[in-house]
């Protein structure tokens, strides 16, 4: 099984933007040194929380600074933009970081509560949330090694969502023990 992360660059209120972009800079490095398989960054417009805005951009800085795990696109939404033109930045990442560069592709159909009832009217969403997340870190690996049994999946991708980056850190480095990565360092913290 292989463990990948989705970073979101999230952004806490009366934070500066380019904190959120160095963060996730320095939890890449991170997840690089703890051996997890791939980086992915989403793209996402118009939030105040949420400042991955260039997946191209992004995905150039995080290669630059980790040796080893694959980074990706989580995805370029190709509504916004010409095929030809993500292609070829596409390619120039590809030069820069050769074989580390992954490349997801998505349409945004629609994230406010109305979109999402209408996708799937069956949701329970606030009312599971508690129950969804009263989870130590070798329960959910648990959950997502039968998962993953389960869909036959080779990889499946973590999001930690807080805006404590020692949180963030800690919570990899726990899933990292737990899942036995063999890159795990005693010394990061």
């Amino acid at each position: 099984m292989k463990w990948s992360v989705l970073d979101q660059s999230p952004s806490s209120a009366g934070s500066m933007q380019d904190v959120a972009i160095r963060e996730s800079i320095a939890l890449a490095q991170h997840c690089d040194a703890l051996g997890y398989e791939r980086y992915w960054v989403s793209e996402h417009h118009n939030s105040a929380s949420i400042v991955g805005t260039a997946p191209e951009i992004l995905i150039a800085a995080v290669a630059a600074t980790t040796r080893r795990i694959r980074v990706g696109s989580a995805g370029v939404m190709l509504s916004h933009y010409s095929a030809l033109k993500v292609a070829e930045q596409f390619r120039v990442l590809e030069a820069i970081a050769p074989d580390r560069i992954d490349l997801g592709v998505g349409r945004a159909p629609g994230s406010d509560g109305l979109t999402a009832r209408a996708l799937n009217p069956h949701s329970r969403g606030a009312e599971e949330f508690p129950r969804q997340v009263q989870g130590d870190a070798a329960q959910v690996a648990d959950k997502l090694r039968a998962l993953g049994r389960k869909l036959e999946l080779d990889e499946i991708v973590i999001n930690t969502w807080t805006f404590d980056a020692a949180a963030r850190r800690h919570s990899y480095r726990l899933l990292a023990e737990v899942f036995g990565l063999t890159s795990v360092a005693t010394h990061l913290p």
